[in-house]
């Protein structure tokens, strides 16, 4: 009931069962944190993310997701950074996104460092990573990033 409140955007009502659930599971955590991210209430889904027990992939990746959406990129990269540290292995979504992190903020060394990462890790290349690896061209230097985007593997 969790999820189907949220999806619709009913969130007072989602937070209600929420606070009544006697064992609350993975599946309602993100439920609740994903409705308040799509409606950019990023204090809302701080505050649960920093209140949720134990993470996983998808919190993570919602969590990194909420920040890029709302403009918050230098946040993005620093929870994908605990991400790691909480040795939570990266998709190809998340790498994605923090791709595109990188993009916005015009970090040229460490977008290149995260290909590099997904390179070495066996990720698809999928249309995500690539449209990200464009992203990036276009909003930093598009002359320097010429080689750098030849040398990806077409998928």
């Amino acid at each position: 009931m969790v999820t189907a409140h949220a999806r619709v955007g009913d969130l007072s009502s989602a937070m209600r069962l929420f606070d009544d659930m006697p064992e609350r599971n993975t599946a309602s955590w993100n439920s609740l944190i994903t409705g308040y991210a799509r409606l950019g209430d990023v204090e809302s889904v701080e505050f649960l993310f920093g209140e949720m027990p134990t993470k996983d992939l998808i919190l993570w990746t919602t969590m990194i997701n909420c920040y890029c959406q709302n403009k918050k990129y230098k946040e993005a990269l620093s929870v994908f950074n605990e991400m790691k540290n909480d040795r939570t292995n990266p998709d190809e979504v998340t790498m994605a996104t923090v791709i595109s992190a990188c993009a916005h903020l015009g970090v040229l060394d460490l977008g290149k460092d995260i290909h590099t990462y997904v390179m070495q890790n066996g990720f698809d290349f999928d249309v995500y990573i690539g449209s990200a690896l464009v992203d990036m061209s276009t909003l930093t230097s598009a002359a320097k990033q010429r080689p750098y985007l030849r040398a990806t593997p077409a998928s």
